[in-house]
């Protein structure tokens, strides 16, 4: 390097001598400091500036040898960073033999960890404390000289001198060698920080790269290399414009001065939708996320890059989905208002075509029984009877299966619906009739419902009119119309002491046709329950039945409550 030894200079008197020495010191504590900082500017880490260092202060100080020592603090060791040797140092003796690890306490680097303080022998081959495996006895080397190295108080090293001859604790070589200690602590300490920083870096899911003020890439990780298609070097010192579309870059050169002259976190997704320029001209969908980063160099932007293009063909395949299911909806739509127009055609159809001869054969039979009863014997009346009995219970059919059919296809708006006045007016309609004025009938609290009026004016109708059929022939026929109020929805039901049924079929009345009686018994066309569940369906709700033979049936169902709605 060029460096020489210092020499002290003769004086005439002690004034001089004391002057010079000082003249000396300093700027000895000057070339240190200038060598020490030209170094660690110059070097990417201890490990490649530790050589050059250590001679210089070796040559400036007068010592044959320099060892520098950086603590990993994970595994608990000191991990040699680099050494130097004089010419005149024997470099086979056990004294200068290179570990490159020690354990706390190991030799004079493994004391000065320990105690974390200077540590002076002016002659360690006769001092017994050094451990013999690391500094053996040999005749090379005699003195020792130890300082930590720290920043911020940390210790994260140990710098060792040693030199041919005995050396005397000197105190302004200490603080010399204190003050450029704690320089290279802190250099360390910055590098083990940068070193974690590229770790992290490296190791992250997405693309990464640090962009200075001039919107140069400083830094970028192997995942950077894979979205955009490029490698390391040759993205290191271009601009991030590289790496923008054409037609944006102009534009780009301004919203970089603007994120700089007020630098903010922007976090992933926030902005319009980016995309990439890669190498080979194609785009690439990408999310950033950008974070100043002040630092003594200047700001810096950390950009944190998300390749979306998985997620832009999973937005691009569900759009299509939704618009072939909107497709499919119109088909269906219209395949079911086609159906619809059907199902009137065939309503109708059964409303004329099949009342027509109805009515013809139950007025044929009627006129038979009017003008020519003369002619009929008993049995004939009897069959024109059965002839009318059955055409009218067509009728009722044909009006129940319409009124079946209607219920599915009824558009209908749903409001506050008073229950309770259902009720009562199904109940006072069903009472003008003789035959079930006897029955005595109970209305509970019955709570509003949320649906449509008229249909479940229906339900009321089909429900209580079952309970008076069915309880008819009991002695003191008793029907209970009550519900259970719930936060959302209402629990309904319609109670009577007939004749009941087994539970085990409970589920089969609600089917069209199904009977669990005797037409002979009571009649019916066996489609009024299929009717109330699918009104009951319509409004969001459920209807069940709970029974046992001879001791009368319950028949519940549920409805949206107003209170729900409100």
């Amino acid at each position: 390097m060029g460096v020489q030894k210092i020499r002290p200079v003769r004086s005439v008197n002690g004034t001089s001598r004391e002057s010079d020495l000082e003249r000396l010191r300093i700027e000895r504590r000057l070339r240190l400091q200038y060598a020490v900082t030209r170094e660690l500017a110059e070097a990417p880490s201890l490990k490649e500036a530790a050589s050059k260092i250590l001679q210089s202060i070796c040559i400036i100080c007068g010592w044959q040898r320099g060892e520098v020592w950086r603590m990993d603090f994970q595994e608990k060791k000191l991990v040699n960073e680099g050494s130097w040797n004089a010419p005149t140092v024997d470099t086979s003796a056990a004294s200068v033999k290179n570990r490159e690890t020690l354990v706390p306490g190991e030799g004079i680097p493994g004391r000065v960890w320990m105690t974390g303080k200077p540590w002076w022998s002016a002659d360690f081959t006769e001092d017994l404390r050094v451990n013999e495996a690391r500094t053996g006895k040999a005749p090379s080397l005699r003195g020792a000289f130890g300082i930590p190295l720290r920043s911020h108080g940390e210790q994260r090293g140990v710098l060792v001198l040693f030199s041919e001859n005995v050396q005397r604790p000197d105190t302004d070589l200490t603080d010399l060698l204190t003050s450029l200690g704690n320089q290279i602590g802190d250099f360390l300490r910055r590098t083990e920080s940068e070193e974690q920083f590229r770790i992290v870096v490296e190791r992250s899911p997405n693309g990464v790269m640090l962009i200075n003020k001039e919107g140069k890439i400083t830094m970028l990780n192997a995942q950077a290399e894979m979205i955009f298609g490029y490698r390391r070097e040759e993205l290191i010192g271009k601009t991030i414009e590289a790496l923008v579309p054409p037609q944006l870059r102009n534009h780009h050169h301004e919203d970089r001065d603007t994120f700089f002259s007020a630098p903010k976190a922007r976090p992933m997704g926030a902005g319009r939708e980016l995309y990439g320029y890669r190498k080979d001209g194609s785009m690439v969908p990408v999310e950033i996320a950008l974070t100043p980063i002040a630092t003594s160099g200047g700001t810096f932007v950390l950009a944190t890059i998300l390749d979306i293009t998985e997620r832009k063909e999973a937005e691009e395949a569900i759009r299509k989905l939704n618009d072939e299911l909107e497709d499919r909806v119109l088909q269906r739509t219209e395949q079911l208002e086609n159906a619809n127009k059907e199902l009137e055609t065939f309503s109708y159809s059964i409303s004329h075509d099949l009342r027509a001869p109805l009515r013809a054969i139950d007025g044929f039979s009627r006129e038979l029984l009017l003008r020519h009863t003369q002619q009929l014997d008993t049995e004939g009346k009897h069959y024109l009877s059965i002839i009318r009995n059955k055409t009218k219970k067509m009728g009722q059919l044909i009006d129940d299966l319409l009124a079946f059919s209607r219920v599915s296809r009824q558009e209908f708006k749903k409001t506050a619906v008073d229950m309770e006045s259902i009720a009562r007016m199904v109940v006072e309609e069903i009472q003008r009739s003789d035959e079930y004025s006897h029955a005595t009938v109970a209305i509970g609290d019955v709570p509003h419902s949320f649906g449509s009026s008229s249909m479940l004016h229906q339900v009321y109708v089909n429900l209580i009119s079952n309970a008076f059929k069915f309880s008819n022939r009991e002695p003191n026929p008793h029907i209970e119309i009550g519900a259970l109020a719930g936060d959302e929805e209402n629990t309904y039901y319609v109670r009577d002491n007939g004749v009941g049924f087994d539970s085990q079929h409970a589920e089969r009345l609600f089917g069209v046709f199904q009977r669990l009686h005797d037409e002979k018994e009571f009649e019916g066309t066996g489609v009024g329950l299929a009717i109330v569940q699918r009104i009951i369906h319509r409004h969001g709700g459920k209807v069940w039945a709970e029974s046992s033979p001879r001791h009368g049936a319950t028949f519940y169902f549920t409805l949206p409550s107003v209170k729900e709605r409100s």
